[in-house]
């Protein structure tokens, strides 16, 4: 019953291509989805997802209509004439301007911490201090650089101000405690402003909810963004745990850290004043407006403020509160100025801010819809790549890549819906690989007993001859190696060796070719090549040394290409040749042949070659390879008259001649091939 079974299997695979798209697609569809929990498929799925955002630019979102950014840049700063620390009075004449133009409500995304009421211009000399009046460390005026009292009153006479702490891993910091902590305010004037990085460092989603120990108590924190909605929406947050959680009296989709996707409003602001989807405005022209008869705010600006949600804060480059957005990829991979996808905190707040004001949540397709997809992908793709071969198949599949990928963006921009696009490349790589091992392994079967063309040209018009028996044949047997093969094998890594490996086999098969040799077998480095083995050649001998003289000079040639592409200074050869009588056939199993030689002629050849290391030389020949040349022929390719003997392990004494090979009869090689890498 099995192999009934078996049978019809193994024939509808054979004759059915929607069987085996069938198969292979459900294999393939299952590799793809065991990849996607992998780290690595996850940030490169982030990475895809990134690019359709860029790509994306500006969304559509009117709540960004209603937000403004007030920015202490560079410049800002350089007017102001003192640091953020001292910012107080400038920042309370600010919100007081701001809420006189009816704002929503105000986030003022600048920490002057408690440890600053200490320093001088900050704090008053306390009464009975015993410290000199003249001390610099205090001001004995109430009227101080940095003044926290006006603030205070602006906070304080008003309920639409957001002030920020941070969560250190030990402590709480909190600003001045003269800006916000009394009975009437407590700390619901406080949020916090953590940015939730992703492996990568690059900010795609927000924790809403923080939780920290103060004084072995857990306290649980909002974020700024949602402490904004509050005050715009009116109804406090719901913080308890739950599947559901309320954010501003809104039901959010959170994951299970309580972040949400930021569904970004627009790529980030640039140099130019009022680029970007925020209105921005400089928080020196703001102060200039509050503080001056003559205001730098338009009209336009003004009515911008009506109703508005703002957020002040710092955005210069030297400030550190920048961060990696996913605009730092386009939709083609990296960009090469990675600060063009950088954002300010307080310009990453405002798009979080118009997210939960849209309710622009970023959607994901159902585990099973998303499945599903990949399981067509990948079925409908094992039935085309095989039609189409592999050429066509390969261009298919990056047509396939980029459809896909612009898909994705049209998904993003129409319903904001976010499309797990790794799985399904994934997909259609593993699909176009499997469609390669099952065209290698059809080849592989098909070509298994095949060594050369002539050996195919035997097979096709005497195929009686390769049976299960043996010839006897004079032949010339060459043995060729690379010189120091071991060490560079040493310093590299596999895949190197293999690029140069082929690089070289790539330049000397066709002389060995040219010449009429059957190349018998690769071992690692070394070639065994037979002359004479299939077709009766009278001169074996001579096209033997002339084809390793042109491999040694082949290989002369390639030493500047080598040194400089695979890291092989001084690549070097070494070849030697043996005449004598050896036993050729095809050695194995009807299922599985071997054309090759046997015998004493073999092990000799093989014995001279290694001979070269011990005499310096490249070439040694045997004396009956030798004797068979013409004296002019002996001439001509550099064979020395002077016999060296030799005592060969396992053959006994030899004499051998050195060949040094010249340079001015390489005519016939072909060069075109040389510098192969």
């Amino acid at each position: 019953m099995k192999p009934a079974i078996s049978d019809w299997y193994g024939s509808r695979l054979a004759t059915s291509a929607c069987w085996r798209g069938l198969l292979w697609g459900t294999l393939c569809a299952l590799l793809a989805a065991s990849c996607a929990f992998l780290p690595v498929m996850q940030t490169f799925d982030d990475w895809l997802f990134d690019g359709c955002v860029s790509l994306r630019g500006q969304r559509d979102s009117e709540f960004a209509k209603r937000i403004v950014i007030i920015e202490l840049d560079e410049e800002s700063y350089r007017s102001l004439g003192v640091p953020a620390l001292y910012i107080s009075p400038q920042l309370a004449r600010v919100i007081e301007f701001l809420n006189q133009h009816q704002v929503r409500a105000i986030g003022v995304d600048l920490l002057v911490p408690e440890y600053a009421a200490s320093f001088p211009g900050i704090s008053p000399r306390p009464a009975g201090d015993p410290r000199p009046a003249g001390d610099p460390r205090v001001s004995p005026e109430l009227d101080l650089i940095g003044d926290p009292a006006p603030l205070r009153a602006a906070v304080l006479q008003t309920d639409n101000v957001v002030l920020i702490q941070r969560l250190s891993p030990h402590e709480i910091v909190r600003p001045l405690a003269a800006w916000w902590l009394s009975p009437e305010t407590g700390p619901d004037k406080l949020a916090c402003v953590e940015v939730t990085e992703d492996r990568d460092y690059v900010v795609r989603r927000q924790k809403l909810v923080f939780d920290h120990q103060e004084d072995r108590q857990w306290l649980r924190f909002r974020h700024f963004s949602v402490a904004l909605m509050e005050l715009v929406r009116g109804q406090l947050s719901v913080l308890d745990e739950g599947p559901d959680r309320r954010f501003a009296g809104e039901i959010v989709p959170v994951d299970a850290d309580d972040c949400l996707a930021i569904n970004f409003a627009g790529p980030p602001r640039t140099a130019a004043p009022n680029s970007g989807a925020f209105t921005t405005l400089q928080f020196r022209r703001v102060l200039q407006s509050a503080t001056s008869d003559q205001p730098s705010l338009t009209e336009q600006d003004l009515r911008a403020l009506h109703d508005a949600v703002v957020i002040i804060g710092d955005t210069t480059h030297v400030g550190g509160d920048r961060h990696y957005t996913p605009y730092t990829h386009s939709f083609f991979g990296l960009r090469s100025d990675l600060s063009r996808g950088m954002m300010s905190g307080a310009e990453l707040h405002a798009h979080l801010v118009a997210t939960l004001g849209d309710r622009a949540f970023l959607r994901h397709l159902p585990t099973w819809a998303h499945l599903a997809l990949v399981w067509l992908t990948a079925i409908a793709l094992l039935m085309l790549i095989p039609r189409l071969g592999l050429h066509y198949g390969l261009w298919f599949c990056i047509a396939h890549h980029f459809a896909w990928k612009f898909l994705a963006f049209l998904l993003l921009e129409a319903f904001d819906l976010r499309l797990n696009l790794s799985t399904i490349l994934a997909t259609g790589a593993i699909a176009y690989l499997t469609v390669v091992v099952e065209r290698w392994r059809w080849t592989r079967s098909l070509l298994g007993t095949l060594k050369s063309k002539a050996l195919v040209r035997a097979l096709e018009f005497h195929r009686g001859e390769f049976l299960l028996r043996g010839q006897q044949r004079v032949v010339t047997v060459m043995f060729s190696d690379i010189r120091d093969f071991s060490d560079f094998c040493s310093r590299h890594s596999a895949e190197a060796v293999v690029k140069m490996l082929n690089a070289y086999f790539t330049a000397i098969v066709p002389i060995i070719e040219q010449h009429q040799g059957l190349i018998d077998q690769y071992a690692g480095d070394g070639i065994k090549v037979v002359f004479n083995a299939l077709d009766d050649l009278p001169q074996h001998q001579l096209q033997a040394v002339q084809a390793a003289v042109e491999m040694v000079n082949c290989a002369h040639r390639l030493q500047e290409t080598f040194a400089r592409v695979h890291d092989f200074p001084n690549f070097r050869i070494g070849v030697g040749l043996y005449t004598g009588d050896v036993i050729v056939g095809a050695v194995g199993s009807p299922r599985r042949l071997d054309y090759t030689a046997i015998g004493d002629s073999v092990n000799a050849a093989a014995r001279i070659e290694s001979e070269n290391k011990k005499q310096g030389s490249e070439i040694l020949i045997s004396a009956k390879t030798y004797a068979a040349l013409d004296p002019a022929d002996r001439t001509t390719w550099g064979c020395q008259p002077t016999g060296i003997p030799l005592d060969v392990k396992g053959v006994g004494r030899l004499e051998v001649h050195r060949v040094e090979s010249p340079t001015a009869h390489l005519g016939n090689a072909p060069r075109g091939r040389e510098n192969a890498s």
